[in-house]
């Protein structure tokens, strides 16, 4: 509000947003029109354009509302598709006007859809004439009262066709016939897209949120507060014994010697690190530095093993061994960015941490002690049950390095572990470093531009020239004499800063590199390295490992599925917009529905309810996207770092969702299915819960698959737009399956709508009886009553006198002939079962 005011924001949001939504328009409009074929004329062709570009304005103020009432991108995924449907719903396609409860023919008035779909429909349809082949004239010709007497209650032969122009389909939707209504009708729908823009405006100056925070109560994992307070009265602290893990290390050396990185870039080979050699034993705190582009962060990259990339020569060796198979066993990488999981508490995040990597025979009681152990030692023992998500920059940052600690690594590399941090907090930052240095760890940390009192932590320092080049390496007191004395730089200020010394000393010698290489202290480095960092005896000893993984595959099941209900639980809003939602779309479908007699319109709306049905469904799922790319991450993080496994992950966050997706089915199946009076048995109910439950996951799992392989929720809803509006299109609704042209048949097939679409249908429809009350639906057949007549007068002659009759012929009497006009298999109904849980289990 200080900035600017909320107006030039909104206007400068939807100016940009015209020119983009005018070319997919024109793009979109001008393919579909010619190809269907539609009515060749420029202003036909025009309007609709103009229609679909007032349409899109509106659909866009609509998730723009939707939106800026949300408080989070979750609720908005949610809020956003379930007005989109209501419009869509009322729009007058799925049932019309004339046939809407009066009580829900508000939503037909409030839906921009209807406008436009009525103005297009009379812009297409109006004065046009319709022709039927054959096999479309009714009553068909497998109809076997076609050649009956009409006293029997046959037609003699006769056949209609049913259509003849447009204005017969306007009157059937109860639409109007003039043509002057398409503009009317153009008109109010940029009216309504004006008030959306309106509306949108005051709510984005006028609504503000601000998330609340809540701190976790220790009492809601009550065995791990009986944990916590049992501990808590041992004394001493705890050491990972070797009977206990059989992995454990009396610490570990690393050491590089003549290292080099190179990328291909751009056609060109790119040297990012060059001939570097180095080391770090326990205890020691080994800072790189360098000023930016130097290769700090790829060179501890290199070491730590996280570069899967290019090209790396040289030797890393582990105590003395070159094997890093099970380097993240005893390693711990302390990332820039403060990655976890926002909903857990500290010690949640700690005891994942430690029990995932502390060894399989190491009881959760242990691992504990060793948590509190910990919080003492981080400084957060009086936030140890707070979610992350509540804590400040110091905070997470300590929560980064505590999460490390834990695990009892025996080496530790920190990216940059100060940055972002006031003096005091890098200094307590430092403390816990050093405190894990005199415990026997070895540190490796990357810096920039440290504190007097920061730096004076660091034992050693490895500081390299823009380039990747080494300037030095050695103790950090003897960096200022070897700059003087073997480079012939100046003396250090008296009082300056050693870190701006050194960084000062790489940036202006250019030949420091050269200087290095030449140097005695590089001679004697070498000469150290490859005499060997750590004696034979310990070089020559393999790894006591045995196991990829520290914990068990049930052990990481627990953790992970633990972690993951809570996740959803600690996330109340998610769960309550959901649940809400799928609520009120269940009641809004169920009354807009309400009670469908079995008549001719009846069957057909039933078969719009379930599509109408998939259709919520497969928005659902849409706000799954958010969810998944949040944890993405925390999840990059752990299982580079040796965490769980994949699978592992996989499984427990499709469970831990089931018993939510349960209580969901039942929220959505109940009161559309009774309010709409679908058939009133119990077999017929719960096979349709069957199915809707089967959708949501299955659903569910292809919205998951393409939230793991795409990068962002962006992506995600554009990829899924696309294909589930292909499947939608040729599932059986808009065109059976016999009308679908052979070049997308094939798409037909693969549709994950289809199935439960023709679910729902063929356990609604399958023998029930449909009639035609009063003759409402059934088509008037002229059955013409003629007689031969001899005429009198001079001369005699015979003419054929012929007295009108209607016989009327009742499309729908039974729901298998329904189910056959839809292309729809009856006999499929136990295989597409099948498929859809095959389906769930492929994605």
């Amino acid at each position: 509000r200080r900035y600017f005011a909320a107006i030039p924001l909104f206007f400068s949001s939807i100016t940009l947003f015209i020119p983009f939504l005018a070319t997919d328009i024109a793009v979109f409009g001008s393919l579909a029109y010619w190809l269907a074929a539609l009515r060749e004329t420029a202003e036909a062709f025009f309007f609709l354009v103009l229609v679909a570009f007032i349409l899109g304005f509106a659909c866009d103020s609509v998730y723009r509302i939707g939106a800026y009432i949300s408080p989070s991108l979750t609720v908005a995924q949610n809020l956003g598709p379930s007005i989109f449907v209501m419009f869509i719903a009322g729009a007058g396609f799925f049932i019309s006007r004339n046939r809407m409860p009066e009580w829900m023919i508000w939503t037909f008035w409030g839906s921009p859809f209807r406008y436009a779909y009525e103005a297009l429909t009379i812009n297409e349809l109006l004065g046009v004439r319709f022709y039927c082949d054959p096999d479309e004239l009714q009553p068909p010709a497998s109809d076997p009262l076609l050649f009956a007497p009409y006293e029997l209650g046959g037609y003699e032969g006769n056949q209609i066709c049913p259509i003849q122009s447009g204005t017969q389909v306007l009157i059937a939707q109860d639409m109007e016939t003039e043509e002057e209504w398409k503009w009317i009708w153009m008109s109010v729908l940029f009216g309504i897209t004006v008030m959306l823009n309106v509306m949108g405006y005051l709510l984005l100056r006028c609504v503000w949120w601000s998330e609340p925070l809540h701190r976790i109560s220790p009492k809601e994992d009550v065995k791990q507060s009986q944990y916590s307070l049992a501990l808590k009265s041992r004394a001493g602290s705890f050491v990972m014994s070797k009977q206990q893990t059989k992995q454990s290390l009396s610490g570990v050396s690393v050491s590089i010697s003549n290292l080099s990185y190179e990328v291909d870039f751009e056609g060109n080979t790119k040297h990012l690190l060059s001939d570097i050699s180095a080391y770090a034993k326990p205890g020691m705190i080994v800072a790189l530095m360098g000023p930016s582009g130097a290769g700090k962060t790829t060179l501890l990259d290199v070491i730590a093993g996280r570069k899967t990339g290019g090209r790396i020569s040289g030797k890393i060796e582990f105590n003395g061994k070159t094997d890093t198979r099970y380097l993240h066993r005893f390693s711990g990488y302390v990332e820039q960015m403060n990655i976890h999981i926002e909903t857990a508490t500290v010690k949640e995040a700690f005891f994942f941490s430690a029990r995932t990597r502390c060894g399989a025979d190491v009881c959760d009681e242990d691992i504990l002690y060793r948590v509190e152990d910990v919080l003492v030692q981080v400084g957060l023992e009086d936030k140890a049950d707070y979610m992350i998500q509540e804590l400040g920059m110091v905070g997470r940052k300590l929560v980064t390095i505590g999460v490390e600690i834990v695990a009892d690594c025996e080496v530790l590399f920190l990216d940059e572990p100060t940055s972002g941090l006031d003096s005091l907090a890098a200094l307590k930052v430092m403390k816990i470093i050093d405190n894990c240095a005199s415990e026997g760890k070895t540190i490796i940390c990357t810096i920039h531009q440290p504190s007097f009192t920061v730096f004076q932590y660091f034992s050693h320092l490895l500081l390299l020239k823009r380039g990747g080049e080494l300037a030095y390496f050695g103790r950090v007191e003897n960096m200022p004499a070897y700059f003087q004395e073997t480079c012939g730089f100046r003396a250090l200020g008296k009082s300056e800063n050693p870190a701006d010394y050194a960084l000062d000393a790489a940036t202006a010698i250019e030949s420091v590199a050269q200087d290095w290489a030449q140097s005695e202290s590089a001679e004697k480095n070498s000469e150290f390295i490859s005499k060997g960092v750590v004696p034979e005896s310990i070089a020559s000893k393999e790894w006591e490992y045995d196991t990829y993984y520290a914990s068990t595959a049930w052990q990481q099941f627990k953790v992970l599925y633990k972690r993951a209900v809570k996740k959803l639980w600690r996330n109340p809003m998610f769960l309550r917009v959901k649940s809400i939602k799928l609520l009120i779309l269940s009641v809004f479908l169920g009354l807009l529905f309400f009670q469908r007699p079995d008549d001719q319109p009846g069957a057909r709306e039933r078969f719009s309810l379930f599509f109408a049905l998939v259709l919520v469904i497969v928005l659902n799922a849409y706000g799954m996207f958010p969810v998944i790319t949040a944890d993405r991450p925390a999840f990059y993080r752990e299982t580079s770092g040796g965490f769980y496994r994949e699978s592992i992950y996989l499984l427990t966050f499709i469970m831990s969702d089931l018993p939510f997706t349960l209580i969901h089915t039942t929220v959505f199946s109940i009161p559309v299915y009774w309010i709409s009076g679908l058939a009133a048995n119990a077999g017929t109910f719960f096979f349709f819960w069957m199915i809707t439950f089967l959708s949501f996951l299955m659903l569910s799992s292809f919205v998951i698959f393409l939230g793991f392989a795409l990068p962002a929720v962006e992506a995600g809803n554009l990829i899924a737009g696309i294909l589930t509006l292909c499947f939608n299109m040729v599932a059986g609704f808009f065109l059976p399956k016999r009308d679908i042209p052979p070049y997308y048949i094939w798409l037909h097939y693969i549709s994950i709508v289809r199935f439960p679409l023709e679910l729902y249908a063929i356990n609604e429809f399958e023998d029930e009886d449909y009639h035609c009350p009063n003759n409402e639906g059934a088509y008037p057949i002229p059955v013409p009553d003629c007689n031969v007549t001899n005429v009198g007068g001079p001369v005699q002659s015979l003419v054929q006198v012929c007295s009108p009759r209607v016989q009327f012929y009742c499309p729908i009497e039974n729901g298998n002939e329904f189910l056959d006009l839809l292309d729809i298999d009856k006999s499929m109904k136990w295989p597409w079962v099948g498929i859809m849980i095959g389906i769930y289990a492929i994605f």
